[in-house]
C-alpha cells in the first residue's frame, strides 16, 4: 500500500503531516456524541432498514416546501455561492427549476428547504465545472460521459448499481476492487456524478436513499494515496451535494495492520456528513457476507467474486437499460422501462434473485393470508373474487405488476385482466407447494388418497361446478382444485 500526507477536509481537524488512523477514530466518535440518543437511535435504525425515514407527503407540503426552496434560492443565499444556479437562470433553463430537479433535493434532505438549496447550488457548481453548460439545460446523459469515462464506468470499480434493493426499498451502490483509483481524477468525477444524477431519476430512490457497500476485496491490497487538497474538496462536496439521500455506508475489510488506515482514508473521503452513517464490517469474506446479510443487503448480488475479480456482467445489463432510457426520453419525453422494481413491486420471473425480492416476499404472504379463503372457495366465482383482493391490496401499497421484456428490462402489465389471471397462476402455484409440503409431512394410511379425492369431489358438487370445468392441464387457473 502507498502512503503520502493527507489533505485536510472541511470539519477534518487531521494534520497532513500527522495524519493517524486514531485521529480520525476520535472523530467519528465526537461526531456521534455530538448527536442526542433520539437521533443517535434514528440513525441506527436506519442504518439497520428498519426505519423508513421518508417524510410523509402532501400536495399542499410539497408545494409548501418548494415555495421555501425558491426563496432560499433566490433571496437567502449569496451570490458567491450560486454561481451555476444563476447561469442556469440566465438561459432559461425550465430543467433547473422545475419542481421535479427541486423535489430530488428536497426529498433528499427529508424536506429541509435550507439544507436542499446548498446542495442543488453545489451539485449544479459541479455539473456546470465537469459537463458545461449541457448539464444546466437538461439532465446529463451516457454520451454526456466521453470515451474515457465510459471505460472507467464499464471497469465497474467506482461505481456499480445493484439491480435489486435491499429489504428496506433503498438501491444498493457498490464500489470495488481498487476503487478505480488508477484512474484519472477528474474522469472519476463524471461517473460519480453520472452515477448519482441516474440514480436520483426515480421517486422511489429519492424517498428511501441508497446504501453504500465499498469493498476492497479479500486481500485489502489497495494501492491507496491521499488526494491533493483540492482532489479532497471536490470528493467531499460531491457527497455533500449528491440529490440522494445516503442511508448507510458500509466499509468492509479484511482484519489486518492496514485495515485501520485504510479505513482512515475511506472516512475522509466520503465527507463530514456521512460520518454518523458509517459501519465498519470487518472479518473474512464469508463473516463479511454475514454483517451485510443482517442489514437486509442482497450479497448474492454484489459484483466481486471469492477471489476478488470484479464482475460486471449486472453492469453491462444497466448501460444497455439506461442507453434505452435516455433514447426513449429524448424522443417522447418519457418511457415505459422500469429500471429498477420498487420495493412493493411484484415481479413475474424465476430466479433467486427475483423471489428474494422485498415485492414478491410481500406478494407471497398475502397469498398465504388468502390461502385458506381461496382453497375453501366453492365456486370459480368466489375464487375470482379473491384473487381480486389479492391484486387490490397489492395496488394499494403502490405495488405495480411487472414482467421481463425480452429486450432486457422491467415493463409494467397495465391490463388488470392480465394481472388477475397471474395472481390466479401463482395462487394456484402455491396451493400445488401448500399441498405438496402436507402430503410430506401428514401420516399417510392407505385411505388418506381416496378421502381427499372424496373431498374435492364435494367441494366440487357444492359449487354447482364439475371435473368438466378444466382439462386437468391447468389451462384454467381459476379451477376448483
Amino acid at each position: 500500500m502507498k502512503e503520502s500526507s493527507a489533505g485536510t477536509q472541511p470539519g477534518a481537524k487531521v494534520s497532513r503531516v500527522s495524519f493517524d488512523p486514531e485521529a480520525v477514530d476520535d472523530l467519528l466518535s465526537r461526531e456521534l456524541r455530538q448527536l442526542s440518543f433520539q437521533q443517535r437511535s434514528v440513525i441506527q435504525e436506519e442504518i439497520h432498514g428498519v426505519r423508513d425515514a421518508a417524510i410523509n407527503e402532501t400536495p399542499e407540503t410539497i408545494q409548501e416546501a418548494l415555495r421555501e426552496m425558491s426563496h432560499e434560492l433566490d433571496n437567502v443565499l449569496p451570490v458567491s455561492e450560486k454561481t451555476a444556479y444563476l447561469h442556469a437562470k440566465s438561459l432559461n433553463a425550465s430543467y433547473v427549476t422545475g419542481s421535479d430537479f427541486q423535489l430530488r433535493f428536497l426529498r433528499s434532505t427529508l424536506f429541509d428547504a435550507p439544507h436542499a438549496a446548498r446542495k442543488l447550488v453545489g451539485f449544479l457548481d459541479l455539473l456546470l465545472e465537469y459537463y458545461g453548460r449541457v448539464a444546466l439545460q437538461r439532465p446529463i446523459r451516457l454520451s454526456d460521459l466521453g470515451k474515457d469515462a465510459m471505460d472507467v464506468l464499464r471497469a465497474g470499480q467506482t461505481m456499480q448499481m445493484l439491480p435489486f434493493r435491499d429489504r428496506s426499498g433503498r438501491r444498493i451502490f457498490t464500489v470495488v476492487g481498487d476503487f478505480g483509483l488508477h484512474y484519472d481524477y477528474d474522469t472519476r468525477v463524471k461517473v460519480y456524478l453520472y452515477m448519482f444524477s441516474a440514480a436520483s431519476d426515480d421517486i422511489e430512490t429519492q424517498r428511501r436513499g441508497i446504501v453504500f457497500v465499498i469493498w476492497p476485496g479479500p486481500t485489502n491490497d489497495l494501492q491507496l494515496s491521499f488526494p491533493d487538497p483540492k482532489e479532497n474538496a471536490t470528493g467531499a462536496k460531491i457527497f455533500a451535494s449528491a440529490p440522494i439521500r445516503i442511508c448507510a455506508m458500509h466499509f468492509c475489510l479484511r482484519d489486518g495492520p492496514v485495515a485501520r488506515f485504510i479505513r482512515a482514508c475511506l472516512t475522509l473521503m466520503v465527507g463530514k456528513d456521512n460520518w454518523s452513517r458509517i459501519r465498519f464490517d470487518a472479518g473474512e469474506g464469508t463473516e463479511i457476507l454475514y454483517k451485510l446479510m443482517g442489514y437486509g443487503i442482497p450479497v448474492d448480488l454484489l459484483p466481486l467474486t471469492d477471489s476478488g475479480n470484479v464482475k460486471t456482467k449486472q453492469l453491462m445489463q444497466w448501460i444497455k437499460i439506461r442507453k434505452a432510457i435516455e433514447v426513449d426520453i429524448e424522443k417522447f419525453g418519457s418511457t415505459t422501462i422500469i429500471e429498477c422494481p420498487f420495493k412493493h413491486d411484484v415481479i413475474i420471473r424465476f430466479g433467486k434473485a427475483y423471489t428474494d425480492h422485498p415485492g414478491t416476499i410481500m406478494f407471497r404472504s398475502i397469498l398465504e393470508r388468502h390461502y385458506e379463503e381461496h382453497y375453501m372457495a366453492a365456486s370459480k366465482e368466489s375464487k375470482v373474487a379473491v384473487t381480486w383482493k389479492i391484486v387490490e391490496e397489492v395496488q394499494k401499497k403502490g405495488g405495480r405488476f411487472l414482467v421481463w421484456d425480452n429486450r432486457g428490462w422491467w415493463v409494467q402489465i397495465n391490463d388488470r385482466a392480465v394481472i388477475r389471471a397471474k395472481v390466479a397462476v401463482s395462487m394456484k402455484d402455491h396451493t400445488k407447494r401448500i399441498q405438496a409440503l402436507q402430503n410430506v409431512q401428514s401420516p399417510q394410511c392407505s385411505t388418506y388418497k381416496f378421502e381427499r379425492q372424496d373431498l374435492r369431489k364435494r367441494k366440487r358438487y357444492q359449487g354447482g361446478s364439475s371435473d368438466s370445468q378444466c382439462c386437468g392441464h391447468g389451462c384454467d387457473p381459476d379451477g376448483v382444485f
